[in-house]
């Protein structure tokens, strides 16, 4: 992939430089006399070029912007989920291999999940565990607890209760609306 953005730089950088030769001659002798290799001039438009780039495609492009493009294109179903979790600020419930559940807030995704050392990192609202008709039984609700901690609780205090967990670990995932929920278990 570099050596495909050095081509591209090096095909943009060479009529630039032929167009800076043509309007400013005296640009050309000076180059010359400093750097006599030839096609210098081209490689060192491409290096300023491939300094700058980056820079002006950002200020065209936003972070946010860009990072949605890409999940659209090259992410899978969990990079999604997580995206939009993130974006809307929804809660994700999440499923591991040892039959806990946990449901919450991300707190912080991989920027590629397919990585081996992937994790996610939740701020829990409640956890459980599955039964044996997979129903998910919840043990423990933190919301109560955050409630009860002061105004003045830190970032650093809350981090306590984060929970990291390998992607390796996660069988099932999904958005979680603790109303929704609340209506399609009504009977229980």
């Amino acid at each position: 992939m570099a050596a495909l953005g050095g081509v591209i730089l090096l095909v943009i950088s060479r009529p630039l430089a032929i167009l800076l030769i043509y309007w400013c001659p005296t640009l050309g002798s000076w180059w010359r006399m400093v750097s006599p290799w030839p096609f210098s001039g081209t490689a060192a438009i491409s290096l300023v070029l491939g300094a700058v780039a980056p820079f002006a495609i950002n200020k065209i492009k936003s972070l946010e912007e860009a990072s949605q493009s890409a999940i659209q294109l090259y992410g899978n179903a969990l990079d999604k989920l997580f995206f939009e979790a993130t974006e809307t600020e929804c809660q994700v419930v999440l499923t591991l291999e040892t039959g806990k559940v946990y449901a919450g807030w991300l707190d912080w995704t991989p920027s590629n999940p397919a990585v081996s050392e992937a994790y996610v990192k939740i701020l829990p609202t409640m956890s459980g565990y599955r039964t044996a008709d997979c129903r998910v039984a919840w043990t423990t609700f933190y919301q109560k607890v955050y409630l009860q901690l002061p105004d003045a609780t830190t970032e650093t205090e809350m981090e306590m209760f984060t929970k990291v967990i390998p992607i390796s670990q996660v069988v099932t995932a999904g958005l979680f609306d603790p109303e929704m929920y609340i209506r399609f278990n009504a009977d229980q």
